[in-house]
């Protein structure tokens, strides 16, 4: 990171150090990269990462969710979810169900198909992550490992 990033950083309203301001500029251009990378096997597939996004939130929902809830989880607008879900429901990655609770609404689920397309996603992902985790040497894959838990802290606030 140049200087000039580091003491914009550092300059914006935030109280730290400026090694912790270079830190967190790096660091977030790598996880940046990385989260791309991860997205290969998806875009080869088709699967835009809206798509993918949505596909995610659906399965940590197995009750479903209506398309205002999916919304405020991908923080986008109702009418982006409309044409999002017209799309997931078209690949059938998504099925639109009565909502129990209000017969009125409909809840979305994901289908067997769309909770396969996603693990097939997310094993390829992991499959060539672990290829590259392979080019490293041992201590630099346990100093990865250490790291996994700082960073999950870091998320967790």
């Amino acid at each position: 990171m140049s200087p000039r990033a580091a003491r914009t950083l550092a300059g914006a309203g935030t109280d730290v150090a400026p090694g912790t301001a270079e830190l967190a500029a790096s660091l977030r251009s790598e996880v940046h990269a990385l989260a791309a990378r991860l997205r290969e096997p998806a875009r080869a597939g088709g699967i835009t990462p809206t798509r993918l996004s949505a596909l995610a939130a659906l399965a940590g929902a197995p009750e479903g969710l209506r398309a205002g809830d999916l919304a405020g989880r991908m923080g986008v607008t109702a009418p982006t979810t409309t044409r999002l879900v017209d799309v997931l429901v078209e690949e059938g990655w998504v099925r639109r169900d009565r909502d129990p609770d209000d017969a009125r609404a409909t809840r979305l689920t994901l289908t067997r198909h769309g909770h396969d397309t996603l693990e097939a996603v997310r094993h390829e992902s992991a499959t060539r992550l672990a290829t590259d985790l392979e080019r490293l040497g041992p201590e630099d894959r346990e100093i990865l490992a250490r790291a996994v838990p700082l960073l999950h802290a870091l998320l967790a606030d």
